[in-house]
This record gives structure tokens, sequence and C-alpha cells, in this order.
């Protein structure tokens, strides 16, 4: 073999070795993520991590290298995955991991990853993380802890490769342009129902820029729309890929509702050019009929999702609007086309009525279908729209005392500046979503009602240190009715000790107790404890219609 024939063989070998290296750099660039959302589960009593979501290719995190035990529906130990952290964020974890989180709440925690950590890395992974060192020197991620009903500890971790917003990064909402257009042929939506307490909060563009590191979004090819209680994204020209990765977070959002800021249902379609505002019109519908399907339905989130132009043939769809325009054209009616209900609040050993009643507001017989007035009457911005009309029309209708009757009213409606309840007018009766209460503003609110001697009374579904909060800096609560979903459950223990907590608590405000719906024959040491002298049912078909 001569010196010419070396030179070819190590020059092929540096093609070779080049190719390689060209070839991994390429699918480096367009195949690893640049954000994203891992879910895992922690199973505190077996001290295990389940992790929930699939891996990111190429090693995006540092908790995907192929030699990980971290891969989706694969238990890790719970040692060996704290090890990914630092010695702060493992105090954090492990003080989270000691606590009871109510049902429908969360705790949020920053963490930093452990710069030290290297196990487990592949010779290709090494020579990413080479190139990469946004790998291991990530800023704080941002997890979102709840607890299910097996008390494990539901995580959701978002992770960026940058979290700095860019400079020329801008919010600005769309919605609010006269004239609106995008050329391109192919477009992408995504859209999100807002929570109801940013109704009236301020979004910021830190909130806004969040869901463009979850969805992985590009803000040069992005244009943002916040309107009718939605928010929502048009993504021109993006890349066949996308709608399949936006697919898969808009499901993982869904199916871990509770663990998002900003919004708990979303979904995502596809949109054709838009020429004229009709067409922002037409996504709107489309956004609608998609995002109150799957907040009632969210089981049947395939059903409502990645949906095209074909739908506007769908008779289904059709009906839809078609009822949801009538919905709204009765509710802003004069005609009054309302049947008031009354709910009694009667004494729970005798069931001799007391004098505490509860009035509802429904659509009247016939004017639309029971079964779409009611699937309306369950999304929380169309009650967030309408409840002010249906309680002023409550107000005009009935003549009975004020001050013993009570109407259900959110707690986004009840800290509205323009509403102003008056003592000649029912207590308002407020909730809130997920028992996610505004402690601070229903705490400013209600003193200010009862310095004008307008008593307030809440309805609550979960007994938590929000719920302790309020009553313990709130003097002027009227009533506080129990839930069903606590009442019915009186019998466990658990749920026992946490109401005979709150109860001494009430009786020491001397705040009047009410149960919706408790079991029958409760033993007798529970009726007394928990001073269980009221009750109200509200699944009987006790109510009555006023004149």
């Amino acid at each position: 073999m001569n010196y010419f024939d070396i030179i070819i063989i190590i020059l092929v070998l540096f093609f070779i070795i080049g190719s390689a290296l060209g070839i991994t750099l390429i699918l480096y660039i367009y195949y690893r993520s640049s954000s994203g959302i891992i879910i895992f589960k922690v199973d505190k009593i077996n001290n295990r991590v389940l992790r929930i979501t699939n891996s990111y290719s190429f090693v995006s995190t540092i908790f995907d290298s192929k030699k990980s035990n971290f891969k989706e529906f694969n238990y890790l130990s719970l040692n060996d995955f704290l090890e990914y952290f630092d010695e702060k964020s493992i105090e954090k974890f492990n003080r989270v991991f000691e606590t009871f989180i109510p049902e429908n709440n969360f705790e949020t925690i920053e963490v930093n990853i452990n710069k030290k950590y290297h196990k487990n890395f592949t010779l290709v992974e090494k020579f990413i993380l080479l190139i990469d060192k946004t790998i291991t020197n990530m800023r704080s991620f941002k997890v979102v802890i709840s607890q299910n009903s097996t008390r494990d500890y539901i995580c959701s971790l978002k992770w960026a490769k940058s979290s700095k917003k860019p400079k020329n990064f801008k919010s600005i909402n769309f919605a609010r342009e006269e004239n609106f257009k995008l050329e391109s042929q192919n477009n992408l939506v995504i859209g999100m129902l807002l929570k109801p307490e940013f109704y009236f909060k301020e979004i910021t563009e830190i909130d806004i820029y969040e869901i463009f590191l979850l969805f992985n979004l590009n803000y040069k090819k992005t244009y943002y729309f916040n309107d009718e209680g939605m928010i929502y994204f048009i993504i021109k020209n993006p890349w066949k890929s996308k709608l399949n990765e936006v697919n898969t977070i808009v499901k993982k959002v869904v199916k871990n509702r509770f663990l998002n800021k900003l919004f708990n249902i979303a979904t995502c379609f596809t949109y054709y050019e838009i020429k004229t505002n009709n067409d922002l019109n037409r996504i709107k519908n489309i956004l609608k009929y998609s995002l109150y399907h799957i907040y009632n339905k969210p089981n049947e989130i395939d059903e409502y999702i990645n949906l095209n132009e074909t739908i506007f043939k769908n008779e289904y769809f059709l009906e839809f609007n078609h009822n949801l325009n009538k919905y709204h054209v009765i509710n802003n009616s004069s005609d009054g086309e309302f049947d008031i209900k009354k709910s009694m609040i009667v004494k729970y050993k005798t069931q001799e009525k007391g004098n505490l009643f509860l009035l509802e507001c429904d659509l009247k017989k016939g004017v639309l279908s029971d079964s779409w007035a009611s699937f309306f009457k369950k999304i929380p911005y169309l009650e967030y729209k309408y409840q002010t009309i249906w309680y002023n029309y409550i107000s005009e209708i009935q003549h009975e005392n004020s001050l013993n009757s009570m109407v259900k009213i959110s707690q986004e409606v009840f800290l509205d500046p323009h509403f102003t309840p008056l003592t000649n007018k029912p207590i308002c009766l407020v909730y809130a979503e997920n028992n996610s209460f505004l402690t601070e503003e229903l705490r400013e609110k209600i003193m200010h009602n009862s310095e004008n001697n307008v008593y307030t009374a809440l309805y609550i579904q979960d007994i938590d240190r929000t719920l302790i909060n309020i009553i313990n800096t709130v003097d002027k609560l009227r009533v506080l009715i129990i839930g069903q979903k606590i009442s019915q459950r009186l019998n466990d223990w658990t749920v026992f000790y946490e109401c005979f907590n709150i109860i001494k608590l009430l009786k020491s405000k001397r705040i009047r107790v009410v149960f919706e719906n408790p079991l029958n024959n409760l033993d007798d040491l529970i009726v007394e404890k928990l001073n269980l002298n009221y009750a109200f049912y509200s699944l009987e078909k006790e109510q009555k219609n006023i004149p």
C-alpha cells in the first residue's frame, strides 16, 4: 500500500466521520426540542417516580439520556430521580412531599439542575452535551405539583433552553385589530379556555411568553388573540410535524388541567387563508365548539381536536352554533324568559323548613332544550357573562325577605367592580371553580360590603388553607354551605376531622353552617360534633317555580 492509498483511506475516514457528525448535527437541529413539559407521578409510600410523558429526542434535557431509566411508564427510585437536582431543590421537593395538597389545588416550586450530574450518558450524548451547554446549565425549572385521590403527587415540570424573553417579543392582542389578514394558505390554531380569575385579572407579557415556550412557538410567525374568555394563537405555515407536536402537548394539558396558571383546557386545529373578520369569527366558532365540549367531556378529547374546514358542514356543529346563538339571544332579551327555582334549607333531623332558601335562575321550559341549556350553563365564561342579569332578574321578581334568600354567584362576578349587591337584594352565595378562592380580593370585598350592612355567604367544595384564611380574616360571613363533595363523605374520618376543625372556627365566628345533600341517618356523634343542624337538598325535586 503506497502513500497515495493511505491518504485516500484517511480522507474516506474523515469523510465518514464528518458525515456522521453532520447527520448528528442535522438531527440535533431538527429533531431536538427547545422547550416542553414533563409529567411524572411520585409514589411517596414506595419512594418511586413514574414518568407519564415520553422522552424528548437527542437528549433535549438531562432527563432524556438513553441509559436512564426515567422513561415513559417506567419507575425510577425517588432517590435516583432527586439526583438530577441540586441540594436546595431536593429540600423543596421533600417539603412538598411531606404535605397534603387538597384536590384541585397545587403547589409551585422552582428547582435547579445538579450541574455535577454526569451519569448514564452515551458517547453521542456526551458529544451533544459538549455542543449544548444549556442542557446542564438551564435556568430554574418550574414544577407544579398536585395530589390525586390515592395521595400520589402529580408533577408537571416545564423546561426551556432559554427562559429569558427576547427583547423584541411583544404580546400584541390581534383581537383588537379591525382588519386582520393572514395570506398563508395553511395555518395552525391553538386555543385555550382561560381560568375564570383571568376574566378580569391582567395577563402579562411573561404569561404569554410562557405559553410560547410550552408549545415551542416561533414568535415571529405567531399571532396572539384574547377574546370571549379564550386565548388563542394562529401560526402561519407551520411544519407538518408541528401539528403532531402541538397535539401531544394539548392532550397533556387537558389530562392535567389543574396544573397551568392561565388555562385548564386547550385545543388545536388547522385553518386556511384568513382574508376577512368573517374568517376570525369562523375560527372562534370552531374554538367554542371544541373547547366547550372538551371542558364538559375531557375524556372525549379526540372527538374535538384536529378539526378542519369540513366541520362547517357537520350537522352537530351547526346545531351547536344555532343553540349557542339562541342561548345568547334569550339571556340578552328583555322578555324575561326565565323561571326562578327555590330550594328550602331544612333542619337535618326533622326536615322541617327553616327560614333560609336558595334561589336559582333557569331558562323557561321550551325556549331551549334542557340538554343544551345544561351544557351551556356549565361553561364558566357564559356564567360570568350572564350571572349579573340572572341575579338582577331574581332581585326584581322575588318579594321575600332578602336577608333570608341566597343566589349562587361566581367569585369573578362578585369581584367585578360593576357588581354591587345591596341590602334589598338576595345574599350572594359566592363560589369558586375548583375552590380556587382569591383570598385577599374576597376579604376586601366582603369587608367593604359588610360596612354597608350587605352580608355574604360562601359555598365550598374543599377544606384547605385558603378557606381557613378567609374565615380567620372575615367576621361578616352570614352562611357557609359545605358542598356535597364533602357532605356525602362525612363517614370518612379524615373528612370528619377536617370538617370538625372548620366547624369549631365557624362557631366562634357565629357563622351558620349548612350541608348540601348530606347522607341520611348519619351517626348521632357525627351530627352532634359537626353541628349538622341544617341541610339543603339540591338533587331532590323540592324546587318550585315562583310566578
